[in-house]
């Protein structure tokens, strides 16, 4: 890779941090990141598994289903139909601290673009997930990656951390903290990141993240747990922010991290021993990049129950859903809880309160309910499959890649009509409506493929 110039007051940083071991560390950033993807588990990937070979390597040790890369995975029609998610292979590391159980409601709480969310989603199998982002275009980038990996247990918000913590307080589980960080950990993927790093970045971002960690502790329930995690190496928005927190919040503690071959310990930055339970991922011991990661035990036993608020819902919007999945003898579980936002139909996780919280998706986007038709949702195709919706029409490569640009397909079968789904070695791409030996394109506009050459080769 090209070679990079770090700031002086970062170097001295890592010298002081990793005395003999900085030269190692340094001598990473002559080499190229690692990638990595992780494969979608709510999809069936039999058929599709043959394409996905040709670019994993090895398994990432620490990672549910996560695979170190080589090639351009990204410019598979596999990508864009959901069999996976491409990952940095040390991000992937967060999550198995959190210890997730099936039926747990867990938060989000910084999660776009959606890496960690889409692992929570298909580890929840009869939870709820609830996922927010602060930054709006950075909430529906979140929300599209939900709905691209066929996800159905997650709803997705767009709040302060603070007015979260004031709307939903001790109404979860676990809580992650994918804390905002100065990046240090990501300069060798992003350089861009080297030119924006400054001592006060730091100072900036350690103030912010040590007060979205309170709000977390305010969100989690008693015998709860908060994940805060970060891609920097910098003690003040790593250690001393997670012992600052203890100090203030006599009732939390750490617990002992699950530890793989070649994470580090953390600092003891107070002498107490209790920062030890942090862990450190340096890109010389490992095969990925920076990362910070410590778990929080909030003491105490909290297993109140969570009133979920009354949701608002057009019952003609219900009755015209119910006669689509009748017509079209759809066999899919919903959550029996619907609620309305303009025509928009959702279907809803239960025991979430909703109220005065900024919401990009209750749930499952159903379809649209308008002047007495009901369409179906790009979120409803992708969560379904052959065994939900009989309809299916299985497409080459070259149709994928026609249909994904948003054409009109010819359907060699004159005798279908109506809506139809399309599919790619298995997996679900979107709705199509077959008419008079033409299938009119659903994919939605803003995901159609701007390039489909690359996706050709």
């Amino acid at each position: 890779m090209d070679k990079i110039t770090l700031d002086k007051d970062y170097i001295d940083s890592m010298n002081n941090l990793l005395g003999d071991e900085a030269r190692s560390f340094f001598a990473e950033y002559s080499k190229p990141a690692y990638s990595a993807l992780r494969l979608n588990t709510k999809y069936v990937l039999s058929e599709a598994m043959d394409e996905i070979r040709k670019y994993t390597i090895d398994a990432v040790p620490w990672s549910y289903d996560g695979y170190y890369t080589s090639g351009t995975p990204g410019h598979n029609v596999l990508h864009e139909a959901g069999a996976y998610y491409i990952q940095e292979p040390s991000a992937m590391a967060v999550v198995g601290q959190i210890r997730v159980s099936p039926d747990d409601v867990v938060l989000d709480l910084c999660a776009a673009p959606g890496g960690k969310t889409t692992t929570l989603s298909t580890l929840l199998t009869g939870g709820v997930l609830v996922s927010n982002e602060i930054v709006p275009n950075r909430a529906r980038v979140l929300s599209d990656n939900v709905i691209r990996l066929g996800l159905d247990n997650v709803i997705v918000l767009n709040e302060s951390s603070h007015n979260l913590a004031s709307k939903l307080p001790s109404a979860f589980n676990k809580v992650l903290v994918d804390a905002p960080c100065s990046g240090e950990g990501m300069f060798r993927k992003d350089p861009d990141a080297i030119s924006e790093w400054s001592s006060d970045i730091v100072s900036s971002c350690a103030e912010r993240s040590y007060d979205i960690l309170c709000d977390a502790y305010t969100l989690t329930r008693a015998g709860g747990t908060i994940t805060y995690s970060t891609c920097t190496f910098e003690l003040d928005e790593n250690e001393r922010n997670i012992a600052k927190f203890l100090d203030t919040h006599p009732d939390c503690t750490l617990l002992d991290p699950i530890m793989y071959d070649g994470f580090t310990q953390g600092v003891d930055v107070d002498n107490t021993g209790r920062c030890t339970k942090c862990i450190r991922l340096y890109p010389n011991r490992i095969k990925g990049e920076g990362h910070f990661i410590a778990t929080i035990l909030k003491s105490g036993n909290d297993d109140r129950y969570i009133p979920r608020s009354k949701t608002r819902c057009d019952r003609r919007a219900i009755d015209a859903f119910y006669k689509f999945c009748s017509v079209y003898d759809i066999k899919y579980h919903f959550y029996d809880n619907y609620t309305t936002f303009g025509d928009e139909l959702y279907s809803v996780p239960l025991n979430i309160n909703l109220e005065k919280v900024k919401v990009v998706s209750p749930g499952i986007d159903l379809g649209t309910y308008s002047k007495g038709v009901f369409t179906p949702s790009h979120h409803l195709a992708k969560i379904l499959s052959r065994d939900t919706f009989p309809h299916i029409i299985d497409l080459d490569h070259s149709d994928t890649i026609r249909y994904l640009s948003g054409e009109v397909l010819k359907c060699d079968e004159d005798n279908i009509s109506g809506w139809v789904l399309l599919s790619y070695l298995g997996l679900p791409l979107g709705f199509g409506k077959a008419s008079g030996g033409v299938i009119k394109n659903h994919y939605p506009k803003h995901l159609r493929l701007r390039n489909p050459e690359i996706f050709r080769q």
